[in-house]
């Protein structure tokens, strides 16, 4: 047994943990409907800060409004590659509230195997699928398929092409999205690198990332925090603002990218309305509000576009690019 990797692994997989321990906590106080969630989370309810709960609200629609949207631009038929998904629900939540959205969409799901063997076994405990699927012969079973979802296990600091996905279905001539939630700051340079330039390979592709951003002390303190849990973020040196992350995608090939902090994103009345900023900003009084504009502006979402098919995609983002719009 390599015990070595599979401690990396576990020391990745507690971000993940801290990540749904954060959205349990939002659900909880009323920032967002997720009744998913809590069957993914395991030990007790730990109560977070409002900053952090409006952190997760924050990621949580900004992502969910670009997955819609492109869902909705190609809907006779496209695909998402939710990379390092971990206890990830987008999918759950779509399919209880909007089936018909996801009536011609196939999605992957993929992670290192100790997470999928997890949320695979409590898929099947929580009859969360209501649809037939198959799991993997092993008596682990790590995996999921069926025509619309595959739950597949994966190590993509391994990672060499997409073609593998082909045996489950995958079509790179079919309109992709490609989503690495704070996932490309944890993989080395060249392996994010990677994935980008393969997937600009795909006909019509639109990659989203949301990741840590900075070089100032406030990065450096996040950086050391996660050190001393030893986890390491082995790229975000290499980029680290929003802009840096639009040049790695438009030199590697892509038509258009852009991006925002997590900042602007809350602050946009585009994106999040004002009467919805009301409600949120009713559920919890946030008094240190220099350290919610800190964090959030050490955050970013960034997405770029690729393919012959993505104008109208491009079109329907500049409420995205150009917030006041």
């Amino acid at each position: 047994m390599d015990f070595a990797n599979e401690s990396h692994e576990e020391n990745v997989i507690s971000t993940d943990t801290s990540a749904l321990q954060a959205k349990v906590s939002a659900v909880s106080a009323g920032y967002l409907s997720d009744p998913f969630a809590v069957y993914f989370h395991k030990g007790r309810k730990i109560k977070q800060t409002p900053i952090f709960h409006r952190g997760t609200y924050t990621r949580t629609k900004s992502i969910g409004l670009l997955m819609q949207m492109f869902i909705e631009n190609f809907s006779e038929r496209c695909q998402i590659i939710s990379l390092g998904a971990g206890s990830d629900t987008r999918y759950f939540n779509l399919l209880a509230t909007q089936p018909e959205l996801l009536s011609n969409v196939h999605y992957y799901e993929l992670d290192f195997h100790l997470s999928t063997i997890r949320k695979s076994l409590l898929i099947q405990k929580h009859k969360i699928l209501p649809f037939e699927y198959t799991t993997s012969s092993s008596s682990t079973q790590a995996s999921i398929h069926s025509s619309t979802y595959s739950l597949i296990p994966f190590d993509l600091r391994n990672f060499s092409s997409f073609e593998f996905l082909e045996q489950y279905g995958f079509d790179p001539k079919v309109p992709t999205m490609v989503l690495g939630e704070c996932l490309f700051c944890y993989l080395s340079k060249d392996v994010g690198d990677l994935i980008i330039q393969k997937a600009q390979e795909c006909d019509n592709v639109f990659v989203v990332s949301f990741d840590m951003l900075g070089e100032d002390d406030f990065a450096k303190v996040m950086v050391r925090n996660l050190k001393a849990k030893n986890i390491e973020l082995p790229s975000l040196s290499h980029y680290t603002s929003v802009s840096s992350h639009v040049n790695r995608y438009i030199s590697r090939g892509f038509n258009a990218s852009s991006g925002l902090t997590m900042l602007e994103i809350y602050k946009s009345s585009n994106l999040i309305s004002p009467e919805e900023r009301s409600r949120i900003e009713k559920l919890e009084v946030v008094d240190e509000l220099e350290e919610w504009e800190l964090l959030a502006g050490h955050y970013g979402l960034v997405w770029a576009l690729n393919g012959d098919k993505m104008g109208t995609m491009e079109e329907a983002l500049k409420r995205f690019t150009n917030p006041t719009i």
